[in-house]
């Protein structure tokens, strides 16, 4: 299903094809399926279709990486160089553990650590049963869209024009967007002139605002 849905996502379907082939599984079957904002809720309410045809047997138990996107603090490693200087800022996980929480995800956590040591890092996860009941697929399309999601929003925060657009293009409300248009142009050059990115970094996200501009002007907004 994965290579026929996401045919065109060809790193996706490198993976998934090489995986089969040299990935041994460790412990119950599973696969890593990276998959963006939109294409998460989408892929759950597929698997829990076809759960409720039984073309799968069910349940199926999704999880992610306790290193997303939106769920992690962690400045010694996964969140460290952010264009805002906000590496140490801990409510992103502490928003993505209650959001994932509120929705209806079936099982949070929240814990620090993560392999940089106790005291270091925040990091919130999350397990999701998808039975093909109704409700279960209401529960999941829900906790695979917000999930993400916050991790735009925590990008978007952080001054990252590629955020903002996908924040843009996909939907996802800021109330705060004007605004965090304004840091976003703010952040790239302090960043730059304070020497805590590269010129090659500087100069990538300025062509990223331009992009964002674009699609922006295209849009009306």
């Amino acid at each position: 299903m994965i290579l026929s849905v996401y045919s065109r996502n060809w790193r996706l379907v490198r993976w998934i094809q090489n995986a089969k082939k040299y990935v041994k599984f460790q412990g119950l079957p599973a696969r890593v399926v990276y998959l963006g904002y939109g294409e998460r809720a989408e892929f759950g309410k597929l698997v829990s279709e076809m759960v409720r045809r039984g073309e799968l047997s069910g349940p199926i138990w999704f999880a992610r990486d306790h290193l997303d996107t939106g769920s992690v603090a962690s400045p010694y490693r996964e969140t460290e160089g952010m264009l805002a200087g906000s590496d140490a800022v801990g409510d992103w996980p502490v928003l993505n553990y209650a959001l994932n929480t509120a929705v209806g995800a079936t099982w949070t956590c929240f814990h620090h650590g993560g392999g940089v040591g106790i005291g270091y890092s925040l990091h919130a996860g999350f397990g999701m049963v998808v039975d093909g009941t109704p409700l279960a697929e209401e529960k999941a399309l829900r906790v695979f869209t917000v999930d993400p999601g916050i991790g735009v929003v925590r990008h978007a925060h952080a001054g990252y024009p590629r955020a903002l657009k996908t924040a843009l293009t996909k939907g996802i409300r800021i109330p705060i967007h004007r605004r965090l248009e304004e840091k976003s142009l703010k952040v790239i050059e302090e960043a730059w002139r304070e020497g805590r990115i590269s010129d090659y970094t500087y100069k990538r996200v300025k062509e990223e605002w331009k992009e964002y501009e674009e699609v922006r002007k295209n849009l009306g907004r």
